[in-house]
C-alpha cells in the first residue's frame, strides 16, 4: 500500500513537530507576501522593531496621543522576546502602527490575569473589572498574542484596502514570531465591528468586560474582543490571500485597455 505524501509519522516526534512548523511557516509566508506587495503597490513600507526607544519616537509620529498602560513602552517588564511594534512608513516617517505582545498564561486563567494586571496598570487597590462575559472566560487561555495600539493618521483611516493589508502583515509577523500560540486577540470599539472582515478574526465577543467605576481612560464597557485560535490561523491567511487575489484580478479586468 502506498503511503500518502505528507509528514512521515515514522520519524521521531521532534522531527515531525519541526517539519509541521516548517510547513506552517511556509503557508503563512506565502499567504502574507501578497499583502506586503499590496502595501508597496500603494506607496508605503512596513517597519517592524523591538527597539523600545525607537518605538516611543515612532508612535508619536503616528499621531497617537499616548499609549495605554497595557502596551506602554515605559513598562519595565517588556522585552524584545515578548513584544514588538510594526509601523506603516511613508518617506521615512511613521504614519500608522500597532503593538503586539505575547503572554504565556500557563495554568492561570485569562480573567485572573486581566484582573491582576489591570489593578496595577490603572492604579486600583481593589479589582478594576466587575464582570467578565462568559464566552471570554470559556475561550482565551494558554499562549496569547495581543494586538493593540492600532493608530493611523486621520487621512489614512478611510483607506480600507491599506488598513486590511497592514493588519494581515501584522498578524503574519506575530504568527511567525510565536508559532506555537493558542489565541490571537484584539480589543475594538463596538462601532468597529462592522469592519470585522478587515481585522480577520473568527470569534467576536461583544461587551466582554464590565469595568468598576470609574471606567479607565481608553476603555469602554462596550468594547468587543476579536480572537482567532492559533490552529486556525493558516486558514485565515489562505482565505485573505485568495480574496486579495480575486479583488486585484477583478480590478485589472475592469481597467480600460
Amino acid at each position: 500500500m502506498k503511503r500518502r505524501p505528507g509528514l512521515d509519522t515514522r520519524k521521531a516526534p521532534g522531527q515531525v513537530a519541526r517539519a509541521g512548523r516548517k510547513m506552517r511557516e511556509q503557508v503563512i509566508l506565502q499567504s502574507v507576501a501578497p499583502f506586503f506587495e499590496e502595501i508597496e503597490k500603494l506607496g508605503y513600507d512596513v517597519h517592524a522593531t523591538s527597539d523600545f526607544d525607537e518605538i516611543e519616537r515612532l508612535v508619536q509620529q503616528t499621531g497617537r496621543a499616548g499609549q495605554t498602560p497595557m502596551m506602554s513602552v515605559e513598562r519595565l517588564d517588556f522585552t524584545r522576546r515578548d513584544a514588538f511594534w510594526t509601523f506603516l512608513m511613508k518617506d521615512g516617517e511613521a504614519i500608522g502602527g500597532a503593538g503586539v505582545k505575547f503572554v504565556d498564561l500557563g495554568d492561570e486563567t485569562f480573567p485572573t490575569y486581566l484582573q491582576r494586571t489591570s489593578r496595577a496598570q490603572y492604579g486600583r487597590e481593589d479589582d478594576a473589572i466587575a464582570k467578565f462575559a462568559q464566552p471570554l472566560v470559556d475561550t482565551l487561555a494558554g499562549k496569547l498574542i495581543y494586538i493593540g495600539e492600532l493608530e493611523f493618521r486621520r487621512e489614512l483611516r478611510g483607506n480600507l484596502r491599506l488598513v486590511m493589508a497592514f493588519g494581515k502583515v501584522l498578524q503574519g509577523l506575530s504568527a511567525l514570531k510565536w508559532a506555537n500560540f493558542d489565541w490571537m486577540y484584539a480589543i475594538v470599539p463596538e462601532a468597529h465591528l462592522k469592519f470585522d472582515h478587515l481585522y480577520g478574526f473568527f470569534t467576536t465577543i461583544p461587551d466582554a468586560l464590565t469595568w468598576v467605576e470609574p471606567v479607565p481612560e481608553g476603555r469602554l464597557n462596550s468594547h468587543a474582543f476579536l480572537a482567532v485560535e492559533g490552529r486556525h490561523i493558516e486558514h485565515l491567511f489562505k482565505v485573505a490571500a485568495r480574496r486579495l487575489k480575486d479583488r486585484n484580478s477583478q480590478a485589472s479586468s475592469q481597467t480600460p485597455a
